[in-house]
């Protein structure tokens, strides 16, 4: 799994069914761990429409190392629309799958805020678990624990 979160930030305009990016080129402003060498690396960002969101691949982004990092939205969980004293404000978050080159897909997290300054702020954590593992390790754990309970019982009756 990709365990890190990445932070990405563009200009864009909203209303209360979608948003859309213009230009749609962003920037990686923020990222840790393995997807550190991100930071300041240019993103494409798609637009998007709030209610048919699921499957569309919000950002693109591709470091000095070649290496690929993507964001495909799953389910948008809110759309809360707002007003600050600057201007109409909106905060959207739901969940994805986050993949980077050399990692497995990973669920996500994202939030977006955007307001009218026109300054969108998108921030993804994915939400890495821990690997589960095979059937075959898990028989073979379970294979030398008993040897060694039959081992203990043995030396047991010896003595």
């Amino acid at each position: 799994p990709v365990p890190a979160a990445i932070v990405v930030g563009g200009t864009d305009s909203f209303n209360s069914t979608g948003i859309t990016f213009t230009p749609t080129i962003g920037l990686v402003t923020g990222a840790t761990s393995n997807l550190s060498t991100f930071v300041y690396s240019l993103a494409t960002l798609q637009s998007f429409n709030f209610a048919a969101a699921h499957g569309v691949t919000v950002f693109s982004s591709t470091n000095y190392l070649a290496q690929t990092v993507n964001f495909t939205i799953d389910n948008i969980l809110t759309v809360m629309p707002g007003v600050t004293s600057t201007g109409p404000t909106i905060a959207v978050a739901g969940t994805g799958i986050l993949t980077e080159t050399g990692f497995d897909p990973t669920s996500a997290t994202f939030n977006l805020t955007s307001s009218t300054d026109v300054i969108t702020g998108f921030s993804i954590e994915s939400s890495a678990t821990a690997v589960t593992p095979e059937p075959n390790s898990l028989m073979l754990l379970g294979t030398g624990l008993v040897s060694a309970a039959g081992m203990l019982v043995r030396r047991r009756r010896i003595a």
